[in-house]
């Protein structure tokens, strides 16, 4: 995060956590947002940068602030890496090591977080 923060970083706020399911590639990116049907019309546009074809998955739904969120971003990182996906972090496919930033405490958290996101999905 930079050094010019918004203020909104710091309000507790209903934050939702998403995942951007790219089915063929059995991939997806995780991300928060205040406003879900905002953020995924952000993200089919071609500025958005995912031009493939993608869903969008609400995780959960917390209320904190945006490291509070954050927090959790990184443990449905580990969540999704552990049950076989491969996990991109910005577009077009760039993936991270996810285990350097996940200490034991965040490990514990994703043993105990269920993920939700289905594979493959039928487009029928």
């Amino acid at each position: 995060m930079s050094q010019w923060v918004r203020r909104s970083h710091f309000q507790k706020r209903t934050r939702h956590l998403y995942a951007l399911v790219f089915d063929q590639e059995r991939a997806v990116y995780i991300g928060q947002t205040v406003n879900p049907k905002q953020r995924a019309s952000q993200h089919r546009a071609s500025a958005g940068g995912w031009l493939r074809p993608h869903r969008m998955v609400l995780l959960e739904a917390i209320v904190g602030t945006y490291v509070q969120a954050e927090e959790r971003e990184y443990v449905w990182r580990w969540v999704a890496h552990i049950k076989g996906w491969r996990v991109y972090v910005q577009p077009p496919n760039v993936m991270v090591d996810l285990g350097r930033r996940m200490g034991l405490l965040r490990r514990l958290e994703a043993w105990r977080t269920r993920w939700i996101v289905g594979w493959p999905v039928s487009r029928a």
